[in-house]
């Protein structure tokens, strides 16, 4: 199933696979490939290994020959090269890999990878840009310290990423795009949206979570109210729990076909609860709605869903034959989550706290 390929008089190399892993009786194609490339200003040509065979051979010394295809390896990229380094000098190179490259993408590439000074800039811009992303979102999250213990402060970072990636973060703080949210409300419930379609198209293109929630309570429609409590902007998130479970598909879905950031989340929900819980103390305004997401999804006789997204909840599928298999989880021991909002909630704002009891 596996073919590794050098694309002729190009550094990039493609991993693909004939036909996707299956044992039905069915066709499937894999029409993907996963792409490496190697970008060196100062050298225009390079040994490139697109396998492990020959490591051996080069440990011991002695020469190794370009491949240009291999099938029934598994793939590697190996950039061969020798050089000479003065004091103080330094030289470098790329290698770059990407995943889910269509036929268009590859040529696309090809034909880029031509102009490689032009491209190493724009992968070096593409760095830059990426690494000032996480600087703002971490910066919304509370993540810097300055003190004159410099390990603490890295520690104090690395929670606050490893939290937000996994519950995600609000990137424009109390702001809605109002595009999102009619998106949101008109997936969860069309016939709501339907009902309402002149409230929805009047809003203004940008809006404070404030002003939403007092709106929707004006609108006097239970299902509106409902879900602008529930509505959360979140980005950056990713689920995340035990790989042991079967209902653990995990997924991150950063931007979407456009290339833009996109609001998304998932978390299966007593791991995503405790992530918006320390979230809460950046942004406690947002406590109604964490509130609101839990109560709302939970049952009359004390279940909590397995898994909770931007889309909705997802309870877990029946399997007779799978010992894990439940409807969802007890709630008993999830309403320490619950608590901790009430608690955070009612020091933050006991006004609202009672209005909204």
């Amino acid at each position: 199933y596996k073919v590794n390929e050098r694309v002729e008089k190009s550094s990039l190399a493609l991993y693909t696979m004939y036909a996707k892993l299956s044992d039905k009786a069915e066709p499937a194609e894999s029409l993907l490939a996963t792409s490496v490339f190697s970008i060196d200003l100062n050298r225009k040509d390079n040994n490139i290994l697109i396998s492990s065979g020959q490591l051996d051979e080069f440990r011991r010394n002695k020469s190794v020959k370009e491949e240009t295809l291999t099938k029934g390896f598994r793939g590697s990229y190996f950039v061969e090269k020798s050089l000479d380094l003065l004091k103080n000098q330094s030289k470098g190179w790329m290698i770059v890999a990407d995943i889910d490259k269509d036929h268009r993408s590859v040529q696309s590439l090809k034909n880029d990878i031509e102009n490689k000074s032009q491209l190493f800039t724009k992968i070096k811009d593409s760095i830059k840009s990426n690494q000032y992303d996480l600087i703002k979102l971490m910066s919304g999250a509370d993540a810097w310290q300055v003190s004159d213990n410099e390990v603490s402060c890295i520690h104090h970072y690395k929670n606050v990423l490893f939290n937000s990636m996994r519950g995600g973060i609000f990137e424009n703080s109390y702001k809605i795009d109002k595009a999102d949210f009619i998106y949101t409300v008109r997936n969860s419930n069309i016939s709501a949206f339907s009902k309402n379609e002149s409230f929805f198209n009047g809003l203004p293109n940008e809006f404070s979570v404030d002003e939403i929630i007092r709106w929707s309570r004006d609108l006097e429609d239970s299902d509106i109210e409902r879900l602008s409590y529930e509505y959360l902007p979140l980005t950056f998130g990713r689920r995340h729990g035990d790989p042991s479970r079967p209902w653990n598909h995990f997924e991150i879905k950063l931007k979407d076909r456009e290339g833009e950031r996109l609001l998304s989340y998932q978390g299966n929900w007593r791991d995503i609860f405790q992530n918006w819980e320390a979230l809460s103390l950046s942004y406690p305004k947002f406590l109604p709605s964490f509130i609101a997401k839990f109560v709302n999804a939970s049952t009359i006789d004390g279940y909590n869903p397995y898994r909770i997204t931007k889309d909705g909840i997802d309870w877990e599928f029946l399997d007779p034959q799978d010992p894990w298999s439940n409807i969802g989880y007890w709630g008993d021991h999830q309403i320490i989550y619950l608590s901790k909002f009430i608690e955070l909630f009612k020091t933050y704002d006991k006004k609202d706290f009672k209005d909204l009891l």
